[in-house]
């Protein structure tokens, strides 16, 4: 099935020709490569396949998952040209997961792209610290949770630039709660929307498939290390139980990316950027009881960064970022040009709502005091970090953050944007 999935998304890679829009694209937008008509033969020299690893720096210890070792392998070119393979792994003491996917084309480049997925995983450290904005971190519950997704996307640019993609998806999960491993005394301190939650992923094994639709607007200079333009993007699926169950409801999400250089105002500030982005999520059609817990919205370091991995969840999220970039010289300038370092900083507000329309605040929280009747405010997070780029491809190849929260710091590595394009996309 998946493999037939794969063919035609392949063909319809191949035979979609592209008009020449070149006065059209917006300003700083991404050009996709055109089909031209060309009388001369076509070049049939194939292109070399360009083989990647990087380590994964962040499985070598975990407090939670203990020790481990884990990296990424990634080949252009494997199999037909313009081909984008990726598999990872991570093996750790009480973590283990493994993924693979396949583009048919460079989702930024080509007019046309489809993708296959596949992931699997299993830990005994799947934590829970109860839903909505109010948890606090002395609540955890620590789950066996085992989980397997496949995905595939079919993604086209309706002009000959990033300047507008729509983006058909369906992703197919399976997931198995076990018992409780850590502090199971916790789960009876837990509201009973929470509890309800914790029960609904426990009673039984779960399957369903995600429906949906995603849309953007891309006029960045660069995909993944950008100094000016916006990123725009929506999502919006509808999920359907395919286990027996009947559990059907519908989440969409919101992102916007926005990259200002210094140097428009200030000339001598070259390669000094500010970034700000803003996100919101939802689940409707359904409570929170009737929800499985890992179907909930997530904020953790990946997107609010002193907050470890599924710290806030509830039916509702938002996050607001803003962060200043600026280059810094290091040891690696003394032999070689072909790497830029940079360093960040920056403060971010978000959080987690079971009714975001009566819950949301702009007032900001230094600590615990949640004392606002009915209203959950915004956690603050300051951040700081640096980044590590190849020049020749353009290409990141370390992001660390350090992260100071109401809850502690947190150290990890992460990405400066989540895009739809990409597999299992934290806002998909």
């Amino acid at each position: 099935m998946l493999l037939a999935t794969l063919a035609l998304l392949l063909a319809a890679s191949s035979l979609t020709e592209a008009p020449s829009l070149a006065a059209a694209i917006p300003a700083r937008a991404l050009a996709v490569t055109p089909v031209e008509r060309s009388s001369t033969p076509p070049d049939t020299t194939r292109a070399p396949v360009v083989w990647r690893f990087s380590p994964e720096l962040s499985a070598l210890y975990s407090p939670r998952r203990g020790f481990g070792v884990g990296g990424n392998v990634s080949a252009r070119h494997l199999g037909w040209p313009g081909s984008e393979w990726r598999a990872g792994a991570v093996v750790a003491q009480r973590y283990q997961r493994v993924a693979l996917s396949v583009y048919t084309a460079s989702p930024y480049r080509s007019r046309v792209h489809g993708m296959l997925g596949l992931y699997a995983r299993t830990t005994t450290q799947q934590p829970f610290f109860g839903t909505g904005g109010r948890t606090s971190d002395t609540l955890g519950v620590r789950f066996q949770h085992t989980s397997f997704d496949a995905e595939a996307l079919l993604g086209a640019y309706a002009f000959a630039h990033t300047g507008l993609l729509v983006q058909p998806f369906v992703r197919v999960r399976w997931d198995r709660v076990g018992r409780i491993t850590e502090d199971a005394e916790a789960l009876l301190r837990l509201d009973p929307a929470s509890q309800g939650s914790v029960a609904a992923a426990r009673d039984e094994d779960r399957m369903g498939a995600y429906l949906g639709l995603s849309l953007g607007v891309d006029t960045r200079d660069a995909a993944e290390y950008a100094r000016h333009g916006w990123l725009a993007q929506v999502s919006g699926s509808r999920y359907v139980a395919i286990d027996g169950s009947g559990l059907g409801f519908w989440q969409a999400s919101a992102t916007l990316y926005g990259f200002f250089p210094v140097a428009d105002l200030v000339p001598a500030f070259q390669h000094h950027v500010v970034q700000a982005s803003a996100h919101v999520a939802t689940r409707r059609g359904a409570s929170v009881e009737d929800l499985p817990f890992y179907y909930l919205a997530v904020l953790d370091y990946r997107m609010l960064g002193a907050f470890g991995r599924y710290r806030l969840t509830g039916l509702d999220a938002f996050v607001a970022s803003f962060s200043y970039r600026f280059p810094v010289p290091s040891l690696l300038d003394l032999v070689t040009d072909a790497y830029e370092t940079d360093a960040f900083f920056g403060v971010q507000l978000g959080n987690v709502y079971n009714r975001i329309e009566d819950e949301f605040t702009t007032r900001v929280a230094f600590d615990d005091d949640f004392a606002e009747e009915g209203r959950v405010p915004l956690r603050p997070v300051l951040m700081i970090g640096g980044t590590l780029l190849d020049r020749s491809r353009s290409d990141l190849i370390l992001t660390a953050q350090f992260s100071i929260g109401t809850e502690g710091a947190f150290a990890s590595e992460i990405r400066l944007v989540y895009d739809l394009r990409r597999f299992r996309s934290p806002l998909r």
